[in-house]
């Protein structure tokens, strides 16, 4: 265990050092980033506050499995937002840089369903 915590507070250790000599990251960088990720946690918040307002006590299992589909799908959605908004050191793939694709479709698709699936059954 000594050994494991040596090995992360080194790996830290170097992963500050690199922060700190990279020319790029700037404190405008910084800003927009904790900006984004401020942002992520909001609609995260917002998603487990519909999973409180969804859940009914004293349901099947299928209704929790429901609604941790829907769970991971507004996530999984708001993560490839955070992806495509927030600040970027290397451009994203072309396929996740791009707005309005299946990707989009399905996963607004599948929060829906599942949203709907939890809040009818």
């Amino acid at each position: 265990m000594i050994l494991l915590s040596i090995a992360i507070l080194a790996l830290v250790g170097v992963a500050i050092w690199r922060v700190r000599a990279d020319p790029r990251l700037t404190r405008k960088f910084w800003i927009d980033a904790a900006f984004a990720t401020l942002n992520y946690g909001l609609y995260a918040l917002l998603g487990a506050l519909l999973v409180v307002l969804l859940w009914q006590p004293d349901v099947p299992a299928w209704h929790g499995l429901l609604l941790l589909g829907f769970v991971s799908c507004w996530l999984f959605y708001g993560f490839v937002w955070l992806t495509r908004a927030g600040p970027h050191l290397n451009a994203p793939p072309a396929w996740l840089a791009r707005r309005d694709t299946r990707l989009d479709t399905t996963l607004v698709g599948l929060t829906c369903a599942f949203g709907l699936g939890a809040l009818v059954f």
